[in-house]
């Protein structure tokens, strides 16, 4: 309900310049940057639960002060704030799955995220629009203060603490643990280079086909909706079929597959190809944001799974940042076709941090393992 009417609520109602609205929703961007190792690290520290409801309180309240805001430069300060509230939130929320689900199910457990997501994006535009119908673009943010609230309900009856507490005798997690692991440095890099990719289409796709390729906005939007509709459909049937399978394997497999969906749109720029792009890429992301998930949960030390989840949030971020600015300036300046014809080395970049993952951890993992 937020994405896709935050821009047009910004440069509307709230009468907000371009310039302006793009520094309000940059500051999303750069906070989950910033503070998403620190949500992780308290989770490890304090609990799942605390990070998890407070989250969603000021994940709630945001939602209605949005609602309310009467000036532009309150949104200014309330975004980042809302920021922080999903940054601190989301580590501790996959660390809650690994700590709860059996180490052979973490990754369907991964999949069924990715598809509640997705299917929730789908349907957030066009319950959006049915609002318009009724009310005004003002009123579209009351529907997530309300369904915070129900889920901060549910997490206070329903969830209890997950993380096991340390002994007395243990010294706190630090960040430092896990900026020391190679393992988890070589996957976060090889997520983020592949994510990197995605991000393009994510952002950066409907800018440069409508202004280089004279796609229409609104063909566009369509070919847009394929991503969300495959991976409600489909993201559970390729992560039951990814378990069993070496995870070096599957995450080299879905970064050679968004190399090559970007790269296609090089050469050719027919409808049926995009399509074929959007499906390679949207095969891409099924299989690398679940692995990367329950692997990541199966090589931290029990201590530091919210630390390590969060790094895999900064890696996210720290791909998607200079991927859609990069990516804007190169459509502004006639030039993307350089970065489409780079993403297969991109890719490859990917499989090369994946491949040097110790096959140890990363080909005999309890959350791959067929059962």
């Amino acid at each position: 309900m937020f994405v896709p009417y935050v821009a047009l609520y910004l440069t509307g109602p709230m009468d907000a310049s371009t310039t302006v609205t793009g520094l309000v929703l940059a500051g999303w961007g750069i906070v989950t940057i910033a503070t998403a190792p620190f949500g992780g690290l308290l989770s490890d520290r304090l609990g799942r639960r605390p990070l998890i409801l407070s989250g969603l309180a000021g994940s709630s309240a945001c939602a209605l002060a949005f609602f309310l805001a009467s000036s532009v430069w309150v949104l200014l300060v309330l975004v980042p704030v809302w920021a922080l509230c999903f940054a601190v939130m989301r580590p501790a929320m996959r660390a809650y799955v690994v700590d709860v689900i059996d180490p052979s199910l973490r990754i369907e457990a991964f999949g069924i995220d990715r598809l509640v997501a997705n299917a929730s994006f789908a349907l957030g535009p066009p319950l959006g629009a049915l609002v318009l119908t009724v009310a005004s673009l003002r009123d579209i943010f009351l529907i997530p203060f309300v369904t915070e609230l129900c889920f901060l309900a549910i997490a206070l009856l329903l969830l209890p603490e997950s993380r096991t507490a340390g002994g007395a005798d243990e010294e706190p997690p630090r960040l430092v643990e896990a900026l020391r692991d190679r393992k988890l440095l070589l996957l976060t890099a090889g997520t983020a280079l592949a994510w990197f990719l995605f991000a393009l289409y994510d952002e950066v796709f409907g800018v440069f086909l409508h202004d280089e390729r004279g796609i229409a906005i609104s063909t566009w939007g369509l070919l847009f909706t394929i991503n969300p509709v495959l991976v409600t459909l489909g993201q559970y049937p390729v992560v039951r079929w990814a378990r069993g399978r070496s995870a070096r394997l599957m995450l080299s497999l879905g970064a050679i597959l968004n190399g090559i969906a970007v790269f296609l749109v090089l050469p050719f720029d027919e409808i049926w190809v995009l399509v074929v792009s959007i499906v390679l890429l949207t095969l891409g992301e099924m299989l690398l944001t679940p692995v990367a998930s329950a692997l990541a949960g199966t090589l931290a030390p029990e201590r530091l799974r919210g630390s390590y989840q969060s790094f895999l949030d900064s890696g996210y971020g720290a791909a998607s940042v200079p991927a859609v600015s990069l990516g804007l300036v190169l459509v502004g300046s006639g030039h993307f076709g350089w970065m489409l014809a780079a993403a297969p080395v991109i890719a490859f970049a990917a499989v090369a941090c994946f491949s040097a993952l110790p096959a140890k951890e990363a080909d005999a993992l309890p959350v791959l393992e067929a059962t």
